[in-house]
């Protein structure tokens, strides 16, 4: 799937379904260079429960672009990111600007995420996200599997907080010739840490 036009790739927005659902597996490809926005309705009547699940060596790339967690602007609907497996997120970095309440959820049980670039300026590649939250609530959950940080070359900064998922969370790898810098105070994985090259 090739959405390289100027727009975000949306998923979960304006439906009457209570819950959604999207799988990327089987080495299918999704292209979404101007980023993904999760979620996402503006109506407070479309309460749409939203879930991506990466797996089975699936890839979505965003290119220059950002993966919005949640852009939830009324509705409570709730976001859910899986990442499983083989799987592979490539993106310039993650941000999120729900104002609604929404919990919002990332759960890492194997797969990687690559990094497209360097920290945005003025931001970081995955900043502690969770604190600029006024309402509802951000979950970075290391579960079975972990997760592999591939830095690309490039130098990122990761302050979002990886917590223990409760399902005997695994080993976070950091690899790549850049340098990662990790800033939060409140990693509670209680897994391994093993780092290939730069952090």
């Amino acid at each position: 799937v090739d959405n390289s036009a100027n727009t975000p790739l949306i998923v979960g927005r304006y439906s009457s379904t209570s819950t959604l659902n999207t799988v990327i597996e089987n080495n299918a490809v999704v292209q979404a260079n101007t980023g993904v926005e999760l979620g996402g309705s503006n109506s407070t009547n479309d309460d749409v429960a939203t879930t991506l699940t990466l797996m089975n060596s699936g890839s979505l790339f965003t290119g220059p672009g950002l993966v919005n967690l949640n852009n939830n602007s009324q509705s409570s609907g709730t976001v859910t990111l899986n990442l499983e497996g083989t799987s592979t997120l490539s993106t310039s970095g993650f941000t999120f600007t729900s104002a609604s309440g929404a919990q919002t959820t990332v759960n890492l049980g194997g797969g990687t995420i690559v990094a497209n670039g360097s920290d945005p300026s003025g931001s970081q590649f995955f900043p502690n996200l969770s604190s600029t939250i006024q309402n509802g609530s951000l979950t970075v959950n290391v579960q079975n599997g972990g997760a592999t940080v591939n830095n690309n070359g490039f130098g990122i900064t990761i302050g979002q907080a990886l917590q223990d998922g409760g399902r005997a969370s695994d080993t976070m790898a950091f690899v790549g010739t850049g340098t990662t810098t990790l800033t939060s105070n409140g990693n509670t994985y209680t897994g391994n840490t093993t780092v290939g090259d730069g952090i």
